[in-house]
């Protein structure tokens, strides 16, 4: 997200030059201007800086003479092996003093495969659905699963309203259509045999294979009774080992299972239906408007949502401009506050989303990278991908003309990769100095054209700023926030959109328009790319959406980049970069931890829900990848700009949550300035509670059904 260090961010102690330097023979006979891009004296307090000097012709023609300051590496704390731990990674040191790391058991799941801890059952791996079913069902939560548990359950799936489906009479196949949750079934002329209703339709209305129900509790146990062909202890309950077995013997998915199964034994109807409706119950048609189910805004949860969102919205001071909840690819709630006039923010404002830019820039590049799969890789280096632009020097303007590197620290971004720039991890960062400077003009910042770009960020420098050091985990004095893996935070710059121009011959604000925009239907009107004087669009904060806009990009995240029904994989992304995105490439953002920040355990048990208390304003998830911060103690992937624009998709409850606060944000033009914005809008702490309530249910379960 486009943001400063939080108000309770520490800072470390401020570096001093080591008499280490590495010199930059440059001429002395011109007059170079003077940088503001970099500090012309470092920190004065540490002995962890080395000191570099180089020339460079920037690119108004001003040849300029640089003296910067880089983070010692050999100052570096050392991390123990026990703080690289983390939920995804053991680590433990062995006797000869070797750290090995190990993935738990969370950090085992895959896109399709859900890993967690039971009980006397030790780690257990299962289908999503699965996992899904019991977290949902096993209310006594024993890992079994009872009749009754199963029933509540199955049956709280609604009928929809009308649907149509083909009977087959004869020769011929009819359409017919139900209305009023009509229960019918489809084989017979008798309407009272094995009663069943949809519970779900596609967007014109048709009924979608597999989603339907028993109506009367006597179709359920007769199909009960089957599924106690894998009841193998005979306890009349299904465990989660036994639904596991069913999974392997009948569909052979290969999921983790102690119980051996024949596959010529009876499948089950009521799990080979609940597998396909949990499988597939978030996946809609995106390109059409979101449906509502008959309790919208009207649900018990909707009206938790709705009174959370009234509380933090005078706490703001008026300043919340939307919430919107998705559950099951329904659209279960969705809320405004009113603008500067007093009139009411709609479905159709476009908001400023800042940093949330960023999670769509990744699809971008995972389209990129799987339609040009034979031009670029994730180990692609930046000296691969732009050959030309590292080998050029640049000649300045003027009598003497001298001839310089056309972008600051050229050797060192020679080898960084595009994964690194996915993941933060390549070393480069921007600050606050910077972006006070190219802030001013929108058209500038970032970066215009390959070289200015690059010269536009850092490379493990230190500042004046010592925030800034510790802020870009740097890892020295014992600095309270630090990455292991070397974790930088980029605001601004544009290098992603010249890497996916130069490759695809597309800014992000074209490129985007092949796939991305025609699958999520939205309309040129609903969203907007700002662009530097290029025309191209900015790489990390440019993009204005509604607020379903913003819902469609999350719900395209929860439907692992399917656009519609039926598509087993994304035609944007390959199911590897999903895979990737969501728990292979995730890096930890800090080693150590203030006890006020990175809280997983939120809830506070003697605090009373109804004052709205209980939410942690300052929790930041603890991993990130692919532009998303990630939490996968509970679940939540989310895309975050400044002053509160949050996208979350949570997998293992199907659901969407979008919230959009700050209403200097809610515009349709690009004539703003970051700085202003980063430096006096920092707070989007009342939408962070509101999406700890929501996706944390605080205040007890949000049923969005009832």
């Amino acid at each position: 997200m486009i943001s400063a260090p939080t108000k309770s961010a520490p800072t470390t102690s401020a570096p001093r030059i080591s008499t280490t330097t590495t010199p930059f023979s440059a001429p002395t006979t011109s007059a170079p201007t003077t940088s503001t891009l970099t500090p012309s004296v470092p920190n004065t307090n540490n002995t962890c800086v080395v000191e570099k000097n180089e020339m460079v012709v920037m690119k108004n023609g001003e040849t300029e003479n640089r003296t910067i300051y880089i983070a010692d590496g050999s100052c570096d704390s050392i991390i123990s092996c026990a703080s690289k731990s983390s939920a995804i990674s053991s680590c433990t040191e062995t006797s000869a003093g070797e750290c090995v790391c190990e993935e738990t058991c969370v950090g085992k799941s895959t896109i399709s495969s859900t890993c967690r801890e039971i009980p006397s059952a030790g780690c257990i791996c299962a289908e999503k659905w699965v996992m899904k079913m019991f977290l949902s069902g096993d209310v006594d939560e024993d890992n079994k699963l009872s009749k009754e548990e199963t029933w509540a359950f199955y049956d709280g799936k609604p009928c929809v309203d009308s649907y149509t489906v083909g009977v087959t009479k004869g020769a011929e196949n009819m359409p017919v259509t139900f209305s009023g949750g009509k229960c019918v079934d489809a084989s017979s002329d008798d309407d009272t045999t094995d009663p069943w209703c949809s519970i779900k339709v596609t967007s014109d209305g048709d009924h979608l294979k597999g989603f339907w129900k028993y109506c009367e509790r006597a179709g359920f146990n007769a199909a009960w009774m089957k599924a106690m062909k894998f009841d193998l202890d005979n306890d009349a309950m299904l465990s989660l080992q036994e639904v596991i077995a069913f999974e392997d013997a009948t569909f052979g998915s290969g999921a983790s299972s102690s119980i051996n199964l024949q596959p010529q034994q009876e499948e089950s109807e009521v799990l080979t239906h609940l597998r396909a409706q949990l499988n597939d119950a978030d996946v809609v048609d995106l390109s059409k408007d979101f449906q509502t189910n008959s309790r919208f805004n009207k649900s018990a949860g909707a009206v938790k949502v709705q009174k959370a969102f009234n509380h933090f919205n005078e706490k703001s001071g008026n300043e919340m401009l939307s919430v919107m909840v998705i559950e099951n690819g329904l659209k279960v709630a969705e809320f405004y506050g009113k603008d500067e006039n007093g009139q009411d923010i709609t479905a159709d404002s476009l908001i400023y989303v800042f940093s949330a830019t960023k999670t769509v820039m990744a699809l971008l590049i995972g389209q990129m990278l799987k339609d040009y799969a034979d031009k670029i890789s994730y180990e692609s280096t930046l000296e691969e991908i732009f050959p030309n632009k590292f080998s050029e020097t640049c000649t300045g303007r003027g009598f003497w003309g001298f001839t310089a590197q056309c972008f600051g620290q050229v050797e060192e971004k020679k080898p960084i990769t595009l994964l690194s720039l996915l993941t933060m991890t390549s070393g480069l960062h921007d600050c606050v100095d910077n972006i006070l400077i190219n802030g001013l003009d929108t058209s500038t910042m970032g970066g215009v054209g390959v070289h200015d770009t690059l010269n536009q960020v850092y490379f493990k420098q230190t500042f004046l700023l010592a925030f800034c050091d510790s802020w870009y985990g740097v890892c020295q004095d014992g600095a309270e926030y630090c990455s292991a893996e070397n974790w930088h935070y980029v605001l601004a710059n544009n290098i992603l959109s010249y890497i996916l121009k130069q490759i695809t011959t597309k800014a992000p604000n074209e490129y985007i328009k092949e796939k991305i925009i025609p699958g999520l239907g939205i309309e040129e009107s609903e969203y907007k790319w700002c662009t530097n004087s290029e025309g191209v669009g900015h790489s990390l904060h440019g993009l204005m959406l509604t607020t379903t806009g913003m819902a469609k990009i999350g719900q395209l995240y929860l439907q692992r980049g399917r656009t519609n029904y039926g598509q087993t994989e994304s035609e944007i992304v390959t199911k590897d970069f999903m895979n990737d995105l969501h728990f292979n490439k995730l890096v930890k953002k800090y080693v150590r931890t203030n006890p006020d920040k990175n809280v997983h355990d939120y809830l506070d048990t003697d605090c009373n829900a109804e004052n709205y208390e209980c939410g942690n304003e300052w929790y930041e998830a603890p991993f990130y990848s692919f532009f998303t911060h990630i939490d996968v103690h509970r679940g939540t992937y989310c895309a975050v700009g400044v002053a509160g624009k949050i996208i979350c998709w949570m997998p293992e409850k199907s659901r969407v949550i979008v919230i959009a606060r700050t209403l200097v944000d809610l515009r349709d033009d690009c004539d703003f300035s970051l700085v202003t914005r980063v430096l006096s809008e920092l707070e989007d702490l009342e939408a962070m509670e509101l999406l700890h309530y929501i996706s944390g249910e605080i205040d007890g379960p949000y049923d969005f059904m009832n």
